[in-house]
């Protein structure tokens, strides 16, 4: 089955994006508010001619769930192909072209050799880039009087937590005499009741430094081995899928677009999960990831909760915006809990932690070394393990940071001095 090319799997990665984290769309969307301006200029240009009420495409957004990530199907994509073609022929934008005698929807996609127990598609059909179809099918805008569509079908699509699966379909408008283009997009989603789960991502390069899949920065050739469940290898715009099944998933990576070779241990729930590499050495992911070999870093996507441990090695794990529980294995690591209520442990070793947004727990234990907390705010605690009690710790103060000392580990709360009591100290 064909793979995605550059400009698909940057839709793609659009896509799953904004169902990991459909609430952080807006910002990534608008620029500035009162302006109507989005950080994309062709995207500007349709919020204000169409008048769309942002206050209230905020809210919408911010009320989607997450949703499991979307794995590429090349049947899918070979029905979005034919049916892009159909578009640019007839010079139209339609979910059926009758004039060609197209089939409709699922017939066309039974065709294709997908059965899929649901279905779904967007079109557009004056895209200017990939980045604008997205987000044009995520505003949804159109002639209501809110400056959207009613009822947000191609937002409903991209949202739906049915779907697993998605192809897309792209064709470059070259007639100058046509009133479509200059891109043509159709995506067609998908779901088998007889797969997966799959776990799904992209090899990638951040060659721009934005922190972001940009279009054009796909890996091919990583290697991914799920011991016992089969491997793949990333395609030349970098994407790959591996339905993996259920449990825990004992991958290993490889390869040039590999630095070294990464051991990693992924629990898969029921849903798809999403597994990045990039620059060759920092693993993303959506699940819960113990690593064991390799990597520079690992950094939790979207807003679920997510768990992640280090290799007792010199380790970076970064949360997000959910409830992480981040445990560094007893390395020399940097852990960053994010936005969420996070447990944060450094095991073993001299380690920076930070628990970001929320209300974080620092859990230690006899004999972990000495850390540094960068940041504490309300609702923050440390918790003793291994049956240290409050007795057991001295708190000091040394230029303006709070200082806890016990069983041979101290702790550097920095900015924290007469704001912690043996009082504050809970109990693991």
């Amino acid at each position: 089955m064909a793979s995605a090319n550059a400009f698909a799997q940057y839709m793609v990665e659009l896509i799953n994006r904004f169902r990991l984290d459909p609430g952080g769309e807006f910002d990534r969307i608008v620029q500035n508010r009162a302006t109507t301006t989005a950080h994309d200029a062709d995207v500007t240009v349709a919020l204000r001619w169409f008048g769309t009420d942002l206050r209230a495409l905020e809210t919408e957004l911010a009320a989607l769930s997450a949703a499991q990530p979307l794995a590429w199907n090349g049947r899918l994509a070979q029905a979005a192909a034919r049916h892009s073609s159909l578009l640019d022929r007839a010079d139209v934008q339609s979910h059926q072209v009758t004039s060609l005698g197209e089939a409709p929807l699922g017939e066309r996609i039974r065709d294709a050799g997908y059965y899929g127990s649901r279905v779904g598609e967007n079109v557009f059909s004056y895209a200017e880039s990939a980045r604008h179809a997205h987000e044009a099918f995520v505003v949804d805008w159109g002639p209501d009087a809110d400056g959207m569509q009613a009822g947000r079908g191609h937002r409903v699509n991209l949202a739906y937590a049915g779907f697993a699966e998605v192809g897309i379909g792209v064709v470059k408008q070259d007639d100058a005499s046509a009133s479509t283009g200059p891109w043509i997009v159709t995506q067609n989603f998908g779901a088998r009741p007889d797969a997966g789960p799959v776990l799904t991502g992209a090899a990638w390069r951040d060659k721009d430094g934005d922190g972001l899949f940009s279009m054009g920065e796909g890996i091919k050739g990583l290697r991914v081995a799920a011991e016992g469940r089969g491997k793949t290898a990333s395609a030349p715009a970098g994407g790959w899928s591996l339905e993996v099944g259920e449990g825990r998933a004992d991958l290993t990576l490889s390869g040039a677009a590999a630095k070294g070779r990464i051991v990693a241990e992924v629990q898969v729930g029921r849903e798809n999960a999403k597994l990045d590499l990039i620059d060759r050495k920092i693993l993303a992911t959506s699940a819960d990831l113990d690593l064991k070999k390799g990597a520079a870093a690992v950094i939790a996507l979207g807003t679920g909760d997510v768990d992640l441990s280090g290799k007792g090695g010199r380790d970076r794990l970064e949360g997000n915006a959910g409830r992480n529980v981040l445990d560094g294995e007893g390395g020399t690591d940097r852990l960053s809990g994010g936005g969420g209520r996070d447990l944060i442990e450094g095991g073993k070793g001299d380690d920076l932690l930070r628990g970001g947004g929320g209300a974080d727990t620092f859990l230690f234990h006899a004999r972990d070394g000495h850390d540094r907390i960068l940041d504490w705010g309300k609702g923050d605690a440390v918790a003793l393990g291994g049956g240290l009690a409050r007795a057991d710790v001295t708190i000091s103060a040394h230029d303006g940071d709070a200082v806890l000392a016990f069983a041979g580990t101290e702790v550097v709360v920095e900015d924290a001095a007469g704001r912690i009591d043996l009082a504050d100290l809970l109990l693991a």
